[in-house]
């Protein structure tokens, strides 16, 4: 019980996370000044080491846990602020808002999954998730996969129905199984 309560913040900081190590630490690498980023990074690992210190003191491991994602945070927004000096990376909110509403989607369908325990319990809820994810990324095209899932969907339909006995099965009376 205590440890799913750990979920929720450090999900937060691990969002934080990929953004800094993944979007804006990108800017630091496009322009050859990593050594800037890891002088940059000295700041929020030191709010981190200070507010988990006093907030696992104060208020134990959820208090750590709360204060790992806001120091993250806090790194992350300066990561972005010196890395926009250096090369303004363009951000789309509409699509990062399509992508959160995809994800989103996963919520409920996975929360209906009845609790079984074990891996049967966790490898159900990851298949229903990703098909929610998927079904939801699809609807509403993030990162434009609509129209390359249907071009992947076009090659492989011109595959199945260019393999020799195609149809024979389904269709035997249009189709002599064997060439004549």
């Amino acid at each position: 019980p205590q440890a799913a309560a750990l979920i929720p913040p450090l999900a937060v900081a691990g969002l934080f996370a990929g953004f800094s190590t993944y979007y804006f630490s990108e800017a630091f690498q496009f322009t050859r000044r990593t050594g800037l980023r890891a002088l940059v990074m000295l700041v929020p690992a030191a709010l981190t080491v200070a507010l988990v210190g006093y907030a696992a003191h104060a208020f134990g491991l959820w208090g750590a846990a709360v204060a790992a994602a806001a120091a993250t945070a806090c790194g992350t927004a300066l990561l972005a602020a010196v890395g926009r000096r250096l090369f303004p990376l363009p951000f789309a909110p509409w699509d990062l808002f399509r992508t959160v509403l995809a994800a989103s989607a996963m919520i409920p369908a996975v929360m209906v999954v009845p609790e079984i325990g074990g891996w049967a319990e966790l490898l159900t809820k990851a298949f229903i998730g990703a098909l929610v994810y998927a079904a939801a990324a699809l609807a509403l095209n993030v990162a434009g996969c609509r129209p390359a899932t249907a071009a992947v969907w076009q090659r492989v339909r011109a595959r199945v129905r260019a393999s020799p006995g195609y149809g024979a099965a389904l269709f035997p009376c249009r189709r002599p199984p064997f060439p004549s």
